[in-house]
């Protein structure tokens, strides 16, 4: 007869900055792609004050997977610089959820809108 086993504690989550599956092959104009959408939808989400847990965790993880893939060192480290930005706003928000004191919604939305213009003319396509 088999031996039962005994309890073994899960081990604890390793945490990181780096992106969970970095892919590999996948374009910067595809991980722009997710992390514009994604940063649309945590804007969105903030303005109508509605949870917004799972679009700032998109935004992060679309924006560390395009540092991962960008193969330019200044360009990454600019996009290291705008990760640890989101970070700031979503520790003065208390996680996306309220207004810092003296702050009214235009300005941290302001704040999201330089992110956006910063990363925009790095990766968008030029207008037509």
């Amino acid at each position: 007869l088999p031996k039962p086993r005994e309890h073994q504690e899960e081990p604890a989550p390793v945490v990181t900055t780096e992106p969970r599956n970095a892919p590999t092959g996948l374009s910067t104009a595809l991980l722009y792609n997710a992390w514009s959408r994604s940063h649309a939808d945590l804007v969105e989400a903030f303005s109508a004050k509605k949870e917004c847990t799972a679009k700032y965790d998109c935004v992060l993880e679309a924006l560390r997977h395009l540092k991962s893939a960008e193969k330019d060192a200044a360009r990454a480290a600019k996009l290291e610089t705008y990760i640890h930005y989101y970070e700031s706003i979503h520790r003065k928000t208390r996680g996306f959820t309220l207004l810092p004191e003296k702050e009214t919604l235009e300005t941290v939305q302001g704040e999201l809108k330089i992110v956006a213009s910063v990363i925009d003319s790095m990766y968008a396509a030029p207008s037509k």
